[in-house]
């Protein structure tokens, strides 16, 4: 930054009374090192409060994101915890079933063999019949 670059920022920016003590400073150097280092101080507290904000809207966005993605694991561990449930319940209903299912063949197994020792009883006393009417 150059001395008239300086001396216009502060002219703009800075309150009369700065202007006058600068004028009042005997060696002319002394009073433009004063206001280019006026000037840089202040670009410097500008870009300071620059970074600042830039920072903070990062932090903000971090934080926001950081939000996300907790409710994201909560949902997932929620939905573990679903699956995991449907999971049983399907076994269950599995354990159910095929329970319902056995008792069903078990019943049609006990109907069948009722109605083949029915047929054998009825082969035997048809058999001993005819060995009774063959020997008289």
């Amino acid at each position: 930054m150059d001395e008239l670059v300086a001396k216009t920022l502060l002219f703009n920016i800075s309150t009369p009374l700065d202007h006058a003590r600068s004028r009042r400073m005997k060696n002319q150097d002394l009073g433009a090192m004063v206001l280019s280092n006026q000037a840089q101080s202040n670009i410097f507290v500008t870009e300071l409060y620059r970074r600042w904000v830039e920072a903070e809207s990062v932090r903000e966005n971090l934080e926001k994101g950081t939000r996300t993605l907790k409710r994201k694991v909560q949902r997932t561990l929620d939905t573990e915890k679903k699956i995991a449930q449907l999971t049983k319940d399907l076994q269950a209903q599995q354990e159910k079933s095929f329970s319902e299912s056995t008792k069903k063949k078990d019943e049609e197994h006990k109907a069948v063999l009722a109605k083949m020792e029915e047929s054998f009883s009825n082969a035997r006393l048809a058999y001993a019949n005819m060995m009774a009417a063959g020997c008289a």
